[in-house]
């Protein structure tokens, strides 16, 4: 069976590129920064610094995470050459990566400002592992490695959208026209060069993404307990962050292609495909966490076993069976299921629970290793996540409030020319 969405032409799927505003939207997305604002001020001036500052830090590699997971989705799905259920979605894909900038920002921001009391080998030094674990190399590898990776998720998106831009200048609202005009005022290389390009950087980009976000996990989570260690942290984190992204890429679809106008582009296919990889990131979650565990429990090295005994008793025990639960169990039973895959108001339901368990894994990972006494989820705490997500949605918004959220270079197929099949 073929999964190509309902015909309809790229000037159709664009015609209300910028008409919708989502003032509201953008308006409680502001107001929820403020929120994220007013709670880690709190959390600061009532002495409970750490507390603020690990707040700050788990939302910081969840939602940066979640930002980064979109444009590498786009990435892939270049590389893989899959036209038949990524064209129409590779735009909101790319979208998510808004947030980037403000992310780095913020990462900076930890790095420079007081992150660096969550550590405890900054006032400890380890000997042995001083010339890794000291403060001014940690902050200055973190923020070059950090900040190629995000000037070339910016790079990856520029390219992505001057050819649509160049269309489009001259029928986008007049609010717009001027932005566009300026991002055009260069001659741009011709949809086959840009499609090359894209198609040859993909895969480069997913190595560097891996690299970086290998480095990232090591650094600013599995430091925080410098006596443990895991080598298969780094993947279990890139791959599980893949995971949010796909879910994050199904929510912005689901909410947004009413008032963009794309429900003939975003279709039941396309969220079959959605729900088939969410099913089978479930899957590799769980898998990756088993793979981390059990040479951890039959080696039973005193350096290895407090990280994962921690987490598996009280306090932390019933939070650790949440987060199987959310991040495995329902996903996976739930999405067995075709009609859930293919419903989006069945299927958005298990994005949102898959958004939730991966949140609650970032909290387990990061706060026993900080406070090891209790498990810091507060009011404040929670207020500091609705501070990020709502900067998260509002740059999403503005987004795509200007820009065309369906790209006229799609994906080709990579499929040899004799090839007549569908999936």
């Amino acid at each position: 069976m073929s999964h190509d969405a309902a015909p309809m032409t790229y000037e159709d799927a664009v015609a209300r590129t910028g008409q919708d505003e989502f003032k509201r939207g953008r308006l409680i997305a502001a107001t929820l920064v403020i929120v994220g604002l007013a709670a880690f001020a709190f959390l600061y001036v009532t002495g409970q610094v750490k507390s603020a500052w690990q707040a700050y830090l788990v939302n910081l590699v969840f939602f940066m995470g979640l930002a980064q997971a979109g444009i590498m989705w786009a990435a892939i799905a270049r590389t893989a050459r899959g036209h038949k259920w990524a064209s129409n979605l590779v735009r909101y894909a790319e979208a998510l990566s808004a947030f980037l900038p403000i992310a780095y920002v913020l990462t900076l921001i930890f790095l420079g400002a007081g992150g660096s009391s969550l550590y405890s080998w900054v006032k400890d030094p380890i000997a042995q592992k001083a010339p890794w674990l000291n403060w001014p190399f940690f902050a200055a590898r973190n923020a070059v490695l950090m900040g190629a990776l995000v000037l070339m998720s910016r790079h990856m998106l520029g390219l992505s959208l001057r050819p649509d831009l160049a269309r489009l200048k001259d029928k986008v609202p007049a609010r717009l026209q001027a932005l566009y005009a300026k991002r055009t005022a260069k001659p741009a290389p011709d949809d086959a060069k840009t499609q090359h390009t894209l198609l040859n950087l993909s895969p480069w980009f997913i190595v560097l993404y891996c690299l970086v976000y290998t480095i990232w996990a090591f650094d600013l989570m599995m430091a925080l307990d410098p006596h443990w260690i895991s080598t298969l942290f780094g993947a279990f984190i890139f791959m599980s962050t893949l995971y949010t992204g796909l879910a994050a890429i199904s929510l912005a679809t689901i909410w947004t292609r009413k008032p963009l106008g794309l429900e003939k582009v975003v279709a039941t296919e396309q969220y079959h495909t959605l729900g088939k990889l969410l099913f089978a990131f479930a899957l590799f979650w769980v898998y990756s966490y088993w793979s981390q565990f059990l040479p951890i429990w039959y080696g039973n090295l005193s350096e290895e076993t407090p990280y994962v005994v921690l987490r598996l008793h009280a306090p932390f025990q019933v939070w650790a069976w949440a987060v199987f639960a959310l991040a495995f169990a329902v996903p996976f039973l739930g999405l067995m299921n075709w009609t859930t895959k293919r419903n989006p108001q069945l299927h958005q339901w298990f994005a949102l629970i898959a958004l939730l368990g991966i949140w609650l894994e970032r909290n387990l990972l990061i706060q026993p290793s900080i406070n090891p006494a209790a498990f810091d989820l507060g009011p404040m705490q929670i207020g500091v996540m609705l501070g990020f997500l709502g900067g998260f949605v509002l740059t999403f918004l503005n987004f795509a409030s200007k820009y065309p959220m369906v790209s006229s270079l799609g994906i080709p197929s990579g499929a040899p020319t004799e090839w007549s099949g569908g999936h």
